[in-house]
């Protein structure tokens, strides 16, 4: 029964990939990556993306997301971040703790609010399906963000 029951498991992961796929296709892999490439990636898959001076603005999942550039020179940049911001207050307690639960993001505490962090790298090569699942694992992971409140 546990053997029926780990191929049924399977197969339907590879189906929900094979789905997953056809709605975003892979696309080319980039090594460096601009503004105007990485607004264009997020309107293919249904996001909104506004390009502004040295970043990028966007809303998933109701959170207002700016995408900021590092490591960038000739060609684009080699890395970007994933930020949000909340203003609502929480303690050094709470920060830490939750900084130490989850591996991809970082909760700064700053005068205004709560600072939620997440970091990228393109270097390597990664595909447009990569960098919209970034976002949207991203915006998935600040609803945790409500641990961070007082």
């Amino acid at each position: 029964m546990r053997v029926l029951f780990a191929i049924l498991t399977c197969c339907l992961l590879i189906m929900v990939g094979q789905a997953n796929a056809q709605l975003r296709p892979q696309g080319q892999t980039v090594s460096k990556i601009t503004q105007e490439q990485f607004a264009s990636i997020l309107k293919d898959a249904g996001y909104s993306a506004k390009v502004q001076e040295k970043s990028v603005t966007t809303k998933v999942n109701g959170y207002n997301i700016l995408v900021w550039f590092y490591g960038c020179g000739d060609g684009g940049c080699g890395a970007y971040g994933l930020s949000a911001f909340f203003k609502d207050k929480t303690t050094l307690e709470k920060a830490n703790k939750f900084n130490g639960s989850f591996n991809f993001l970082k909760a700064i505490m700053t005068k205004e609010g709560i600072r939620i962090d997440m970091d990228a790298t393109v270097q390597g090569g990664v595909s447009s399906q990569n960098i919209v699942t970034n976002v949207e694992l991203f915006s998935a992971l600040l609803g945790k963000a409500a641990e961070l409140v007082e």
